[in-house]
């Protein structure tokens, strides 16, 4: 990675960019004249503290619109960008654009890496010291230009498996199977190093389910689970995400069935406070099984060199119910491709 270019002179800042900027600065309590700056001044107790809920309220707004888990999450997130960028630089990249990864100027795009933006993409803002606001771009922004830079940028591609022909109906399959149970499935760009994601949601929303067939039965039923999957994945990689997210799910690791409150009868039960590496463990099985059932070229084996935990009994149990509960889904898909 290269830094980024070097912020002009206070003094030659776009008159257009100068008081949005300072508004920006002062809504984080951050003096203009140092954003972003190696040295560090020294304030009060009052404005200590304001400068802290100030970044804590933009780093819970950003967590908001990148749909994080939590706080801390979010904040991962930003920090990936130091020290190139400062940490509130960072949360706004991340409210911006939640899967981004690799961020530069459309100057150091174009001359390092021969990489030009896509058309209509919109550029990322960032504020710089002294200086007017900055725009970047992400990798998941660019494509190859017409004249090569001076070093080769390869993207990378973290879920590629071989792939399976009927992925795509299986997709719509499940996607369609899992409204009853109250998920719904959305498309977003998630950038190169994101796959998807599963989060509870309480916005009120509902899906059109139907439950009948003769005569059809339409039902309203309320979403409690949003899984966004990237829309830059093949349908085969889309289908293992998709598996993988759900496999968080019936795993309880986001509380229980829903419809245990409403009914006292669900599907699943809650399993909350898992470690990540145990969480993602038990959601790599579930991918992993459904997968070699589906289609056993499409499998691939499941990770074991990140550290994460092997799979008690207690993990294996809920692991091979929420393997039942996706292949609810996918059957009739299996059956009508033969």
């Amino acid at each position: 990675m290269t830094a980024p270019p070097a912020a002009p002179a206070r003094d030659g800042r776009a008159a257009w960019g100068a008081a949005i900027q300072d508004d920006l600065l002062a809504s984080l309590g951050v003096p203009a004249a140092s954003a972003g700056g190696p040295s560090r001044e020294r304030h009060d107790r009052t404005r200590l503290e304001s400068k802290r809920q100030r970044l804590l309220q933009l780093a819970v707004q950003a967590r908001e619109f990148a749909k994080e888990p939590s706080v801390p999450d979010v904040m991962r997130s930003a920090w990936q960008f130091w020290p190139r960028f400062a940490i509130y630089n960072g949360l706004l990249i991340v409210s911006q654009r939640p899967s981004a990864t690799h961020v530069e100027s459309p100057e150091t795009w174009r001359t390092r890496y021969g990489m030009v933006p896509l058309p209509h993409e919109q550029p990322l803002l960032l504020l710089h010291q002294g200086g007017p606001l900055g725009f970047v771009f992400d990798a998941s922004q660019v494509e190859p230009g017409p004249e090569p830079g001076t070093h080769r940028y390869e993207a990378e591609q973290p879920f590629a498996r071989p792939a399976f022909a009927d992925a795509p109906q299986v997709v719509a399959t499940l996607v369609e199977a899992v409204k009853a149970r109250g998920v719904r499935v959305v498309q977003h760009g998630l950038g190169v190093v994101r796959g998807g994601h599963v989060m509870a949601t309480s916005s009120g929303a509902v899906q059109e389910v139907t439950t009948g067939r003769r005569p059809p039965v339409v039902e309203q039923v309320p979403v409690s689970f949003d899984v966004s999957l990237n829309s830059r994945l093949p349908p085969t990689e889309q289908l293992a995400t998709l598996v993988h997210e759900l496999g968080h799910l019936y795993c309880g690791h986001l509380g229980p069935d829903p419809a245990l409150e409403r009914t006292g009868q669900g599907l699943w039960l809650e399993r909350e406070g898992l470690e990540h590496a145990q969480r993602e463990a038990e959601a790599d099985f579930v991918a992993e099984t459904v997968m070699g059932f589906i289609d056993p070229e499409a499998a691939l084996p499941i990770r074991s060199d990140d550290g994460a935990p092997p799979l008690g009994r207690e993990s294996a149990v809920a692991a091979a119910l929420a393997v039942e509960l996706v292949l609810d889904g996918v059957t009739d898909a299996l059956v009508r491709s033969g």
